[in-house]
């Protein structure tokens, strides 16, 4: 199974903070998982990237902001 995970940002909100325990703990169990960073990374993008996570950030600022 392969997920992406697509996100705005990944500082210390609650769902971040969700992410940053299912998205590894998906890639223990052979999921192929990847992170999508829409705007900003934030330390738990850098947290989960020195965890082995393909991670990428586009860095689009408020022209992506998923919340409107």
């Amino acid at each position: 199974m392969r997920l992406l995970f697509v996100a705005p940002d990944m500082h210390r909100g609650g769902a971040e903070r969700h992410w940053a325990t299912v998205i590894p703990a998906l890639a223990r169990r052979g999921a192929g998982v990847r992170l999508l960073c829409l705007n900003d990374e934030g330390p738990l993008f850098h947290e989960l990237r020195a965890a082995g996570v393909p991670s990428e950030c586009l860095h689009l600022g408020g022209r992506a902001d998923a919340r409107g």
